[in-house]
């Protein structure tokens, strides 16, 4: 609805975004584990799955940080990987949107 009315060029009221997060999949359960064991450098993984939420609304307000920071974790990947190479941290873009986090299938 909010791309309709910009495009119609009318008044568009901010709504607050909220990220629904599915605990059983395997990605944030991964995710969970890994920051409940002290992990570092864990907050690239959670901007790229904020990144993939916008990119399945259909939004996605900054696709040059999310090029540098999928692109950087790629090559940390492929350093995993035995890839070698230097990997250099993409440099952090703008803050992170605010969004509510909701978690399916928690009793509140």
């Amino acid at each position: 609805l909010e791309r309709i009315l910009k495009a119609a060029n009318q008044d568009v009221f901010a709504s607050k975004r909220v990220l629904e997060v599915n605990p059983e999949h395997p990605m944030v359960k991964t995710l969970a584990r890994l920051n409940n064991e002290g992990a570092p450098g864990l907050e690239p993984f959670a901007r790229l799955l904020l990144d993939h939420a916008a990119i399945a609304e259909g939004r996605l307000d900054d696709p040059k940080g999310f090029a540098t920071r999928l692109q950087a974790l790629m090559s940390r990947a492929a350093e995993g990987m035995g890839g070698g190479g230097a990997v250099t941290d993409a440099p952090a873009s703008e803050a992170a949107p605010e969004v509510d986090v909701e978690i399916l299938g928690e009793d509140s």
